[in-house]
């Protein structure tokens, strides 16, 4: 293997790596085949295992797609204080994640957006990380805190409302997502270039014999590398403004990690979005096999974990039938993917050759029988 296929070799696995989404595990991903036809991704369900998180590689994706990662409210924030806990079991071996833990209004004593975590910090010291799936969501929750710990106590009822209705925002949510894809329509363009270069052109000159050397080909690319760093810091700068630092570190990166700059537009959708609840996406971008999969998820979590954080379950209910959903409804059971089925998690649809007990997967969750083979 000469040098030329070494470096197309190498930045087809990190272009892969790059498109590696790695969420937490009560995440979804919304991923979408080109700017519009979003898909949800179940990833209680599917994907690989990564520590605290599932990575997930949608298939059929070209270099114009974007990716979404976003999560039901983490907090639940009452006129009290804040409150927080693992909405659904992971592993009981490891107790901290199964504890809950509240803060009063008057004990948060600092606010901290740490990349893709919020650190809250009581006035004894005592620190407690929240996980986003991304860095806009984290800075996001924490500015929407500060707001609501520095109101006066009579005003935190309405502010709290607003803060969760925000993330139900669907024409904001439409209006936001047209924007970017028009403020990056030519970064896009730019990541599509780089992947063709790269991972075709490149290898052909070698396939081919053409008389092109190291000097050639590096040229072209400093070319593209240029234009698109020029195009991600207006991008950049459009779409998320305020976050210089961050806008500038982008855009230096962008010539020494090529599967990073084919992947920007994707980043900057993702980040614009990622404070949005899940549903509300769904209504706006997925299509409606995958929003209503997405309401059956969200229905079962209201049955199955009654302590998932949020204000109340009537709020997102109320949401929901305006949108002519009915998160009340029973889905019924699926149709079974293996015969000789007994049983299944009304949750993640695990299906089980027994009649009874609990979801290895969901932990709490009974099963339901009903599956015939």
């Amino acid at each position: 293997m000469n040098d030329l296929e070494l470096i197309a070799a190498l930045v087809a696995g990190l272009y892969l790596l790059e498109s590696l989404r790695v969420v937490r595990a009560d995440a979804l991903l919304l991923a979408s085949r080109g700017t519009r036809s979003f898909r949800v991704h179940d990833l209680r369900g599917r994907g690989l295992v990564l520590q605290a998180g599932r990575g997930i590689v949608p298939t059929g994706l070209s270099p114009l797609g974007s990716f979404v990662a976003a999560e039901a409210w983490p907090l639940t924030l009452t006129p009290d204080g804040v409150e927080g806990r693992a909405p659904h079991p992971i592993a009981p071996a490891i107790p901290e994640q199964m504890a809950g833990w509240s803060l009063t209004w008057s004990e948060l004593a600092r606010i901290e957006a740490d990349g893709c975590s919020l650190r809250l910090f009581g006035n004894g010291g005592e620190e407690r990380r929240v996980r986003y799936s991304s860095t806009s969501a984290a800075r996001w929750w924490g500015e929407r805190l500060g707001e609501i710990a520095a109101a006066p106590p009579d005003q935190r009822p309405a502010l709290i409302r607003a803060c969760y209705a925000e993330t139900l925002a669907v024409d904001r949510i439409r209006v936001r997502h047209e924007q970017v894809v028009r403020q990056t329509a030519r970064l896009r363009l730019i990541g599509a270039g780089l992947l063709l270069y790269l991972l075709i052109f490149v290898p052909l000159t070698q396939i081919l014999a053409l008389e092109i050397g190291m000097t050639g080909i590096a040229l072209a690319y400093l070319a593209l590398a240029l234009w698109g760093m020029g195009e991600l810091h207006l991008a950049h700068g459009r779409v998320l403004p305020g976050r210089r630092a961050d806008r500038w570190l982008a855009t230096l990166l962008l010539p020494i990690y090529p599967a990073g700059a084919m992947r920007a537009a994707a980043g900057l959708h993702a980040e614009a979005l990622g404070h949005f609840h899940p549903l509300a996406l769904a209504i706006v971008l997925a299509e409606p096999t995958d929003r209503d999969e997405l309401a059956r998820r969200v229905a079962a979590g209201l049955r199955y974990f009654p302590a998932t954080p949020g204000p109340t379950a009537d709020l997102l209910i109320e949401f929901a039938a305006s949108h002519a959903i009915d998160l009340r409804a029973d889905p019924g059971p699926p149709s079974p993917s293996y015969p000789l089925t007994g049983a299944f998690c009304p949750y993640c649809l695990l299906e089980y050759t027994q009649s009874e007990g609990y979801c290895s997967d969901c932990l709490t969750v009974p099963l339901r029988s009903g599956l015939t083979s």
